[in-house]
């Protein structure tokens, strides 16, 4: 099977690609990774405490199959969240200036060949 980090990498140098964000669950287990570090090192005090808890490495197969359908399912949530307070995503063409022009030129022209 493909790395979806390489099929994104892929999908960036279409030439059609403008934007995307892909979250996958590797960049979810970093976040939680550093999610944990930065609980362990506020839980432990000395110094030799702390490099163990920097130590701690989340693996993928720490995570059942219920975590896994838990962070889809919380994901999925917030992105409804987020595009249930948005209108569109696409720009009118009143904001891109040159195809703007080309249309108001465009008007104009027909307006004065209408009139002849």
């Amino acid at each position: 099977m493909i790395d979806i980090r390489d099929l994104i990498e892929e999908l960036q140098r279409h030439p059609d690609y403008i934007c995307a964000d892909i979250f996958t669950l590797h960049d979810v287990i970093e976040y939680i990774q550093d999610e944990i570090n930065d609980e362990l090192m506020d839980d432990f005090n000395s110094e030799i405490n702390r490099q163990r808890a920097l130590d701690y490495e989340l693996n993928i197969d720490d995570m059942s199959v219920n975590d896994i359908e838990a962070i889809k399912d919380y994901m999925e949530n917030m992105l409804e969240q987020i595009w249930k307070h948005v209108d569109g995503i696409y720009p009118s063409y009143n904001n891109l200036p040159d195809l703007r022009k080309k249309i108001d030129r465009q008007i104009i022209l027909e307006k004065i060949l209408n009139k002849k």
